[in-house]
C-alpha cells in the first residue's frame, strides 16, 4: 500500500483544555476546561461537585418554632354527648401538624378550628385510634384561635376517651 492510499491517525486531544476538532470526551471523567471534577470537602470552586452543603454554606434555613403538644383525657363521655376532649387557644401564629384520638368503644371523632368542622373520622370496633395528619408544613393558624377535638360516643354506655394536638408555633 503506498503513502498516498493509507489514511493518518489523528491523536485525540484527552485533556481538559479547550474543545476543538480532534477532542475526544468520555461519560467517565467529569470536569471542565479547569480540570477533573473534585469530589472532596473543602471551599466551593468551579470544580466542586456536591451531595451536601459545604461546611458554612447555608441555603434557605430557617429556625424551627416551638412544639405544642396538647393531651388529654376524659374518663367518662355518655352515649350521644358530643363532648370537648382537647382544647388549645394559639398565643402566637400556630401550624397544626397532627391531631389523633382514641377510645374504647365506637364514636366521632371532630377536629374543629373556630367551632367549624375541619376534619372529621370515626372509631370503630376494628380502629380504636384515629390520626389526623396534616404534612409537615400542616395547618396554618393566627393567634387567638381555638383548636379543639371533640368525640361523640357511639357506643353502648360512657366509655373513656383521649386526644391530643401537635403543633408548632413561631
Amino acid at each position: 500500500m503506498s503513502n498516498t492510499a493509507r489514511q493518518r491517525l489523528i491523536k485525540a486531544d484527552t485533556d481538559y483544555g479547550v474543545v476543538g476538532d480532534n477532542t475526544l470526551r468520555t461519560a467517565a471523567q467529569i470536569g471542565n476546561a479547569g480540570g477533573s471534577a473534585d469530589f472532596g470537602d473543602g471551599p466551593i470552586t468551579a470544580q466542586t461537585v456536591r451531595t451536601v452543603l459545604a461546611e458554612g454554606s447555608v441555603v434557605g434555613v430557617t429556625p424551627v418554632g416551638q412544639g405544642v403538644n396538647t393531651f388529654n383525657a376524659v374518663s367518662v363521655i355518655a352515649t350521644g354527648v358530643e363532648t370537648n376532649v382537647v382544647n388549645f387557644t394559639t398565643t402566637k401564629e400556630h401550624f397544626l401538624l397532627r391531631a389523633s384520638a382514641s377510645g374504647m368503644a365506637d364514636a366521632v371523632v371532630s377536629l374543629k378550628i373556630n367551632n367549624v368542622i375541619v376534619a372529621r373520622k370515626r372509631l370503630s370496633w376494628t380502629k380504636r385510634n384515629v390520626d389526623f395528619d396534616f404534612g409537615k408544613n400542616g395547618i396554618k393558624v393566627n393567634t387567638g384561635i381555638e383548636i379543639k377535638i371533640t368525640i361523640t360516643n357511639t357506643g353502648e354506655g360512657p366509655q373513656p376517651y383521649d386526644g391530643n394536638l401537635y403543633g408548632e408555633e413561631e
